[in-house]
């Protein structure tokens, strides 16, 4: 995801074969604020929602890694705030993409996800 504030926004690719890459992700954020809350269903575009997010935070740092494997693409990361409090979880499915995110804030926090592309 890219947000305008981001301070750094780095991708490497970090080992290639014909089948098969790992790639490296980072990103560093000042001062963000997000919030948001709802399900969405609409079948006729193969999209599913549902999740809440309430977070602020001063300082933020994401890092992932993410695998492309025949075609399928596996990026699991996670990131650690300062100076922030929030709760976040979310589930969707969406042109064959499913994201799981879920963290928690109070002063310090982090949160988790997972997104898997299929080819």
């Amino acid at each position: 995801m890219y947000c305008p504030n981001d301070l750094v926004n780095y991708k490497h690719r970090f080992v290639s074969l014909e089948n098969f890459s790992v790639s490296l992700v980072g990103v560093g954020d000042i001062g963000t604020v997000t919030g948001m809350a709802g399900i969405l269903i609409i079948p006729n575009k193969n999209t599913y929602f549902v999740g809440i997010e309430a977070k602020a935070a001063a300082f933020t740092a994401r890092g992932g890694v993410q695998f492309d494997i025949f075609d399928t693409q596996i990026e699991v990361g996670g990131s650690v705030t300062a100076l922030s409090a929030g709760i976040q979880f979310g589930i969707a499915i969406k042109d064959g993409e499913f994201y799981y995110k879920s963290g928690f804030a109070l002063l310090f926090g982090y949160d988790f996800y997972i997104r898997i592309k299929f080819a």
